[in-house]
């Protein structure tokens, strides 16, 4: 289930301390589809930009930390 979005504003700073969801759950150690899961929920802070959903760098804890 994608996550809803929420309307944000940003700067290009901001656009650039984030990561795509497949590059977030590489830093995470988990899936795809987990990482959708944890956004849906609320786990996650994320940012949707041009349509595409990115997470903040520093809301990243690797699993085992």
């Amino acid at each position: 289930m994608p996550p809803m979005k929420k309307p944000t504003r940003h700067t290009h700073e901001e656009f650039a301390e984030t990561l795509s969801l497949p590059l977030a759950a590489r830093e995470l150690g988990v899936s795809h589809h987990e990482l959708r899961r944890r956004l849906g929920r609320g786990e996650l802070p994320f940012v949707q930009v041009r349509g595409r959903i990115r997470v903040p760098k520093n809301a990243l804890v690797p699993a085992g930390r």
